[in-house]
């Protein structure tokens, strides 16, 4: 099935199959944004989501599933365990699950360095707004720029100064 004709369908089987077992990711992409719209058991939809958000191969098809999971067990998981590092990324935001972001920043720019994707990085940060996290953060990242976009956004003067003291120990 074509991604174009995919929207066409209206036969909920059809576009499930389509989602499970369509070899172009961005079929399953369009068949996977298709069924939201149609009349389907609102469980059932949750299963094929949560079901795509964990097993699909394809990250791109994972982290179509991810921009609808709203069960926060669901959300955990991927946030924890998905192989690729923008579908972990998403989970942990949309669990609003602060202490978690800082930790897979933390893990991914000892892997990565100065590869990671800054302007992801500061998306990132923009979604954290306890001061202590943001405090650790811009003390001991190792990207400059993820400990700079933190400083700027902690606003407490004590904090400030561990901040300041933490770079002139540098």
């Amino acid at each position: 099935i074509a991604t174009s004709a995919i929207k066409k369908i209206d036969d909920v089987p059809i576009v499930m199959k389509a989602i499970k077992s369509a070899k172009n990711a961005s079929t399953r992409i369009a068949a996977l944004h298709h069924l939201r719209g149609l009349q389907i058991d609102r469980e059932e939809l949750a299963e094929v989501i949560h079901a795509t958000a964990l097993n699909a191969k394809n990250e791109s098809v994972r982290g179509a599933a991810i921009e609808y999971l709203e069960d926060p067990v669901i959300l955990k998981e991927v946030a924890f365990n998905d192989s690729y590092i923008m579908n972990r990324l998403n989970a942990a935001v949309k669990l609003k699950d602060e202490e978690h972001l800082a930790v897979l920043l933390h893990d991914e720019s000892k892997k990565t360095g100065d590869r990671l994707n800054i302007s992801t990085c500061k998306t990132i940060i923009e979604h954290i707004s306890d001061e202590n996290i943001l405090t650790r953060i811009a003390k001991n990242d190792l990207i400059f720029d993820l400990r700079k976009n933190a400083e700027e956004k902690v606003n407490n003067q004590s904090l400030q100064q561990e901040i300041t003291k933490s770079k002139q120990e540098r």
